[in-house]
């Protein structure tokens, strides 16, 4: 079901629920008010109309909760398709039997590859440091950018230590 569907089901339902309430207010004040029979002409015409409303009523709530259970189910198939496209996109899934163990190998040297880059930062840092102790007047982040080392830029301590 479209969009369009659900909204018009919707449109319905307020619909029917506003002529349910106007019957309801009708019924009510012919109860209480014991002239109001003699301008309702016919009682069984309301209780046929609110019949016929409790029957339409279900049957729109029925199609809505079928279209809500719809759309949820696309919405998970949209969810599979996009975990599905990230996996070929990453290489961890493919056509042939040699593309998913490329992909995941792919994937590790990837992860080794950050791994290393880490660990290189921190070596570079404590070079800089070192460096910085020994000459006066020179901060690590002056040699590190002499040196043309980014090793402070993804460091998440506080720069004003290294100053």
């Amino acid at each position: 079901m479209s969009g369009t569907n659900i909204m018009q089901l919707r449109q319905q339902v307020m619909e029917l629920r506003a002529e349910r309430d106007a019957l309801r207010r009708t019924l009510c004040r012919m109860f209480i008010d014991p002239n109001a029979f003699a301008e309702a002409k016919d009682l069984d015409c309301f209780k046929e109309k609110y019949n016929l409303f409790l029957t339409d009523n279900e049957k729109l709530e029925r199609q809505i909760d079928e279209a809500n259970a719809e759309v949820e189910q696309l919405r998970q198939q949209r969810d599979e398709a996009k975990s599905k496209i990230e996996r070929i996109m990453e290489g961890l899934e493919g056509c042939c039997m040699t593309c998913e163990p490329v992909g995941v190998r792919n994937h590790q040297m990837t992860q080794d590859i950050k791994t290393l880059k880490a660990e290189r930062n921190v070596a570079r840092r404590e070079v800089c440091r070192s460096r910085a102790s020994c000459i006066q007047g020179k901060s690590p982040l002056h040699i590190a950018d002499a040196l043309g080392w980014d090793c402070f830029a993804d460091e998440t301590a506080d720069t004003s230590e290294h100053l």
